[in-house]
């Protein structure tokens, strides 16, 4: 069976998805029984292509530009390389997705082959499209979303030629898939290639540096671009500011540091970049409605 891992782990920002097969390209996260969500999955993106579908919840998927709410049947492509972020609607509620990721070889073999040219690298390389929802409600959507079950039921059984069979699936879905990327051409004044690269930049930065002294100066500079420059980039790119966002890195720090080790709370406080473990504690509940000790016992 494949092993079904989460891509998020590492936390950081260009999440490197890892193939249980190398000769396959494609990997399947499947959530357990319990909740799969608390808290939000930051802003982040990947070079694979992803293909996500909901099982349980009420989920925001939000790219630079757009907004998809998907309940559960409903699925949602992701392009390579797009920013894009997941936000529980419900924060009370029950969330869980099957995520599934292959890169181009995965149905084109190599990057000279027809199948790449023709039909996978034009809507790999059109970057104005980040993401295609396929709601269940809409009847030509539920093609696409019955042939994503049959992957993932295809992907957790693995019967003999299984690979071939979740290969030929996929091939159908990329029909869609290519159909829409070439016929609903975003605005290209929505697209700026500089743009995207420099959120990228400052949101890795961001990662790397978050348990520092960061001041909305310092993090301009990484690219680099003024104060004002930078609050427009995050208003306009990602509906936050710097700040924002930083807490958001430092809460979600702080998080995996209560799941994963014993430090005590002034150590996590400390480690994710909060000045003393009172006002760690505050913003803490704020956005989770727990007290750190509280979330540590649940997990």
């Amino acid at each position: 069976m494949i092993p079904l891992v989460s891509p998020y782990v590492d936390g950081d920002l260009k999440e490197n998805i890892l193939f249980q097969n190398e000769q396959l390209h494609y990997s399947i996260y499947s959530p357990k029984s319990e909740p799969q969500f608390c808290g939000d999955i930051l802003w982040h993106w990947h070079e694979e292509f992803e293909f996500g579908y909901v099982i349980e919840g009420t989920l925001l998927y939000k790219t630079r530009h757009q907004e998809y709410v998907l309940k559960e049947g409903d699925g949602i492509f992701l392009n390579s390389g797009a920013l894009h972020y997941i936000h529980l609607l419900v924060p009370a509620g029950n969330a869980r997705i099957h995520s599934q990721f292959f890169d181009r070889k995965f149905l084109g073999g190599s990057t000279n082959s027809i199948f790449d040219t023709k039909y996978i690298a034009p809507v790999m390389q059109q970057k104005q499209l980040q993401a295609i929802p396929f709601y269940r409600q809409n009847k030509e959507d539920q093609y696409v979303l019955r042939q994503l079950t049959e992957t993932i039921r295809m992907a957790h059984r693995q019967p003999l030629f299984y690979e071939f069979n979740l290969r030929n699936l996929f091939s159908s879905i990329w029909e869609t898939v290519y159909m829409r990327a070439t016929e609903q051409i975003p605005s290209q004044e929505l697209y700026n290639l500089k743009e995207e690269e420099r959120i990228k930049k400052i949101l890795t930065f961001i990662q790397e540096h978050y348990s520092e002294k960061l001041t909305v100066a310092r993090i301009a500079g990484c690219v680099p671009i003024s104060e004002r420059e930078c609050y427009r980039l995050f208003q306009n790119s990602l509906g936050t500011t710097p700040a924002e966002f930083l807490l958001s890195v430092r809460l979600k720090k702080a998080r995996d540091l209560l799941s994963s080790t014993q430090k005590s709370i002034v150590e996590v406080a400390l480690e994710s970049g909060f000045g003393n473990s009172s006002y760690f504690g505050k913003l803490f509940r704020q956005q989770y409605l727990m007290s750190p000790g509280e979330y540590r016992r649940k997990m």
